[in-house]
């Protein structure tokens, strides 16, 4: 009898959290909150020696990765390491995103908290040098009001307010990308909580006008919060979808915003995984599920050296078949043609992708769509 071969799946967006800390102490921020209070393992930093095998060994591992998206903690954090890690992840193929808060006049040797017109030349010449190896930035900032960004949304770790620093960096950050023809995509990420809900969060839009770019409303996401802080921020799929649909409702079809597509995140509340695998500051590869992170995989041994291809692959399908079996969204997306675990978690990670960062949506966005199976593996 012949046996039918199992259909491709692959998995085509990934993040890397190459910075534990931060220059912010968001209360609400799942990713520092979770690494300072549950993981504890992933104080360690990687040596860029590790970061470029690391990269290897992923590439080999026929996963089908295309997009990798490098955040913390504070990516920036890394900024002379950065540009090492984006040129080899794009001589590898990769698609490189950087995730930042874009605070930069706060890091000493990127910008000057001092001189305005100093740190912004510094900014816009480091993402010169970026340039050829960066095809997306995406920068949180969560509200048009300066104080409610700077001292509710946007605190300092002594809990006293945060700095105005960020409001204004990315004030002037939107002017650089705005005078500077980076061949890079833009992405504005915007986190709806109960503390910026209303005005605050909807005008974030007027800043954006004549831009192409995305601009994503994120729910208020309570994985790993401290729970002394999640009723503070919290807000209901109702609110949220409210948000949305006024956002949407009052820029489509202005004059100035012909270019400008909001996209949202829902969080589901329950214990789904998020379809998306993330790489730790100890090389630990996690797949984000309900309020928690179960790894699934590592890419360095005891040794400290990058485990075989082969075996982050199997790894890493392994555990993810485990943990998609059985639970609803599995159950949702499978269709009477009998879709495995794993491509529901493929086809979804896509969708992800696409949302997020569509190709149509990149500055340089025939070249992109053109290239876009030049680097896409498969595993089956």
């Amino acid at each position: 009898m012949k046996t039918e071969t199992p259909p491709r799946v692959s998995i085509p967006y990934i993040g890397w959290e190459i910075q534990l800390t931060c220059n912010m102490g968001c209360q609400f921020c799942y990713s520092s909150s979770y690494n300072r209070f549950r993981r504890d393992e992933t104080r360690d930093q990687l040596a860029i020696r590790q970061i470029l095998a690391g990269l290897e060994t992923l590439r080999e591992s026929e996963l089908g990765i295309e997009y990798i998206n490098w955040t913390g903690g504070e990516a920036l954090l890394q900024y002379d390491r950065l540009p090492n890690i984006f040129r080899r992840a794009h001589e590898l193929g990769f698609k490189n995103i950087l995730s930042t808060n874009c605070m930069f006049s706060a890091i000493s040797g990127l910008g000057d908290r001092h001189d305005r017109d100093v740190s912004n030349a510094r900014f816009s010449a480091y993402l010169w040098e970026l340039e050829p190896v960066l095809d997306w930035i995406a920068v949180s900032w969560d509200s048009a009001d300066p104080g409610i960004n700077n001292d509710v949304m946007r605190l300092r770790r002594n809990g006293k307010g945060g700095s105005p620093l960020h409001y204004e960096d990315v004030q002037a950050f939107l002017e650089i990308y705005r005078q500077n023809q980076y061949n890079f995509g833009l992405k504005i990420n915007t986190l709806v909580t109960a503390k910026n809900f209303g005005p605050a969060v909807l005008d974030v839009g007027n800043f954006l006008q004549g831009l192409r770019c995305i601009w994503k409303l994120i729910q208020f996401n309570p994985r790993e919060c401290p729970p002394e802080h999640r009723k503070e921020y919290e807000v209901s799929h109702k609110d949220f979808a409210l948000m949305f649909a006024a956002a949407t409702e009052w820029y489509h079809g202005r004059p100035g915003y012909e270019q400008l597509r909001i996209v949202q995140r829902v969080y589901s509340g329950s214990d789904e995984p998020h379809c998306v695998l993330v790489i730790n500051t100890s090389g630990q590869v996690l797949l984000p599920k309900g309020e928690g992170h179960v790894p699934v995989a590592s890419l360095f041994g005891t040794d400290k050296h990058c485990v075989p291809a082969a075996d982050l692959r199997n790894s890493i399908l392994a555990n993810v078949l485990c943990e998609m079996q059985g639970t609803e969204v599995y159950h949702k997306h499978t269709t009477a043609e009998g879709r495995t675990p794993l491509q529901v978690f493929s086809e979804r990670n896509r969708g992800m992708l696409v949302q997020s960062y569509p190709p149509n949506y990149h500055p340089n966005a025939e070249a992109l769509q053109s290239n876009q199976t030049c680097c896409t593996g498969a595993v089956r």
